[in-house]
């Protein structure tokens, strides 16, 4: 009997199969890959390791239409790349609708999604893939060393792939994940980002327990807003302000901030836990106890509703330890909601929609919003067109400002929302951190996570409370000063161990001489990013900066400006040295 149909058939529906995978994997990359967040990382990472696998193994084996599956898979690459390096102002992976958005809708402004340079060097490493297929196809005629060597070559261009991707990729989400694989993971570029907090210990961990709450305790909401700077209010496109919520509130003669406030690094990890757990990052308990634990003991009901998905990015959920309710907007289709999973809108659908909230019980809310990190993929943002269609503005500004623009649209809406639900209620606005605009005279950066100048680590702090006798007596703070004012607003004849907490509360009066230290640590004794600021009396007066890059070090004199253009030549960097060894040495 002639089985030659049969194989023929066979042979159809494994190229047909082929080309189907490619075409789906692009669709289910790129369209549903946040419903993959939810399956266990492992898993996630094994699927994403095999897809490769299959699919460089299909694109290989197959001769026929060969030319045809190329393209679909020099497609699916070039989306990848856009996906690993294409995140400028992006905590994620951007779904194919927001590519298309940004590329087609707003191409001027492409430069700030891709590297053409690295797309161009892996389109060559394709072509040349594609040579050596059509030189083995003519020339060998050995079937079993044809296909040895195409098995070396699915692996080294499979496992050259991920290490390629881990290495562009900014996206620590992407290492965690890639680092889970088990067939992968040992190949992953590991990197350390702070994540080992101190081995201390907190020996009495109940310390606050006999704490009393003042009469009529308020609820407290801190509302941080990532990569927030303090200087970038008060702008107007045209007649339009870009904040008009942020202005009234800064020129509310009845709301209380900060002039001088500092995050006590450039990035989300250290920045986040320094404003919950009053410390740096380096300096933090393995059995760290944040303000939010401090109030839950006491009857406080903690929430957390937060933009982004804080699970899988350093794993910052585990930080955050036990709340009684916990929302990230990557969580929406859990809750049933209409919403995105990237968009802070659905945020605010969250609050109301939710119905375990106990009313005769405090509150306390932390909010994360990401609408100025995630920039010009902000579309609804009300002044999206206008803010992308000024020629006065850099491409990064005009991003940067459309994300402002949204943000200052989502915290109207949670202000709307607190007057309804209760006027008992303090809120704290700030942020993780800055964001470079290419403003600094001596360190001009471009986003965060590269110095710890003015740009990247001055921020806001907004008060809003309507008991007048909290008056902030501080000039000049720091994020650890929060969970100390936070702890005197709420209880009576309160101590913090101050080995555990080296925040000052805004409201007592200032030290007659004080030195903060901020850091991008990231491994115990690393070369890293570190300034000391000094000051006296409650003003910043000079700041001692190190850059790892280039081993420089300056001293800025900040009572001639803040924006850290006038150095001081002379300045004693030794004194400042032996400060930073000694900080160092107590971790």
């Amino acid at each position: 009997m002639n089985f030659n149909w049969l194989s023929r058939m066979f042979y159809l529906s494994k190229l047909n199969l082929g080309i189907v995978f490619i075409i789906t994997m692009c669709i289910l990359y790129y369209s549903f890959i946040e419903s993959f967040w939810r399956l266990p990382k492992t898993l996630m990472a094994l699927i994403f390791t095999i897809s490769v696998n299959v699919l460089i193994y299909l694109i290989l084996s197959l001769s026929k239409f060969y030319l045809l599956r190329f393209s679909f898979l020099l497609f699916f690459t070039i989306m990848t790349t856009i996906s690993a390096i294409g995140k400028y102002y992006w905590q994620e992976i951007p779904k194919i609708e927001m590519i298309y958005d940004v590329v087609l809708k707003n191409f001027a402004t492409i430069n700030n999604y891709y590297n053409w340079e690295k797309i161009l060097i892996f389109v060559i490493l394709l072509v040349a893939l594609l040579l050596y297929k059509i030189s083995i196809t003519k020339t060998e005629n050995n079937r079993t060393f044809a296909k040895v060597k195409l098995l070396l070559v699915i692996i080294i261009g499979s496992y050259s792939f991920v290490g390629w991707r881990n290495k562009i990729s900014s996206n620590t989400s992407s290492r965690e994940l890639l680092a889970e694989d088990p067939i992968i993971g040992p190949f992953v570029e590991k990197k350390n980002y702070g994540v080992n907090l101190s081995s201390t210990l907190i020996e009495n961990d109940n310390f606050y327990s006999e704490w009393n709450l003042r009469p009529g305790s308020p609820n407290i909401v801190i509302v941080n807003f990532d990569a927030l700077r303090g200087d970038v209010f008060g702008r107007y496109i045209g007649k339009n302000a870009i904040t008009p919520t942020f202005d009234s509130l800064i020129n509310d003669q009845n709301v209380q901030k900060m002039p001088y406030h500092i995050s006590s690094s450039s990035s989300s990890f250290n920045g986040i836990l320094s404003t919950l757990y009053g410390n740096n990052v380096e300096y933090l308990p393995a059995n760290k106890i944040g303000i939010h634990h401090i109030l839950k003991h006491h009857g406080y009901q903690t929430n957390f509703v937060l933009g982004g998905t804080h699970e899988h990015f350093m794993s910052l959920k585990k930080q955050y330890g036990n709340v009684d309710y916990y929302f990230e907007t990557t969580m929406v289709d859990e809750f049933g909601l209409k919403g995105k999973e990237d968009d802070d809108n659905s945020i605010i659908e969250y609050l109301y929609s939710r119905k375990n909230i106990v009313s005769d019980r405090p509150q306390f809310y932390y909010f994360h919003i990401m609408a100025p990190h995630l920039g010009a993929y902000s579309f609804d943002a009300p002044l999206f067109e206008k803010i992308n269609n000024d020629a006065s503005l850099t491409i990064k500004e005009k991003s940067y400002f459309i994300g402002l623009n949204k943000a200052d649209k989502v915290l109207q809406q949670l202000l709307n929302y607190f007057n309804i639900v209760s006027n008992n209620t303090v809120i704290y606005i700030s942020a993780d951190h800055g964001e470079g605009l290419g403003y600094h005279k001596y360190l001009p950066t471009i986003g965060h996570i590269q110095q710890l100048t003015y740009e990247s680590t001055n921020i806001p702090l907004i008060i809003l409370d309507n008991d007048k006798s909290f008056q902030v007596c501080q000039k000049s703070t720091t994020q650890i000063d929060l969970v100390p004012s936070i702890v005197e607003r709420c209880f009576n004849d309160s101590k913090l161990p101050d080995k555990f907490y080296s925040g000052l509360s805004i409201y007592k009066d200032p030290l007659n001489l004080r030195y903060t230290y901020h850091s991008l640590y990231m491994a115990k004794y690393a070369d890293f990013h570190f300034a000391i600021l000094k000051d006296s009396l409650g003003h910043y007066v000079e700041k001692y900066l190190y850059d790892p890059n280039t081993s420089k070090e300056y001293i800025f004199d900040l009572r001639k400006s803040r924006l850290e253009n006038d150095t001081i030549l002379n300045g004693n960097s030794e004194f400042y040295r032996n400060l930073k060894r000694n900080y160092l040495q107590k971790i």
